[in-house]
């Protein structure tokens, strides 16, 4: 993918955000914890992780919004 840095902590590539699924310019944020794939997030939804007002979270095998339920595995989304 190509990829190039646009400011501290993201940088600006095509993927799939980790909230809406939607594919397109996306966010990617360049640290996560542990061994997680860096989670992508679109334009809309980046303002609302850079300001906390929507959590990044990992459930088993993706991104989602913390604590909300995860419909394929019926779980709540735990933080990262």
């Amino acid at each position: 993918m190509p990829a190039y840095q646009s400011g501290a902590g993201l940088t600006d590539t095509l993927g799939w955000c980790a909230f809406c699924r939607r594919r397109g310019p996306a966010r990617q944020i360049t640290h996560a914890c542990g061994d997680l794939p860096l989670p992508h997030v679109c334009d809309y939804h980046w303002p609302l992780v850079q300001s906390d007002w929507l959590l990044v979270g990992w459930c088993l095998d993706h991104y989602g919004p913390a604590l909300t339920f995860c419909e394929v595995h019926h779980r709540t989304i735990p933080p990262v």
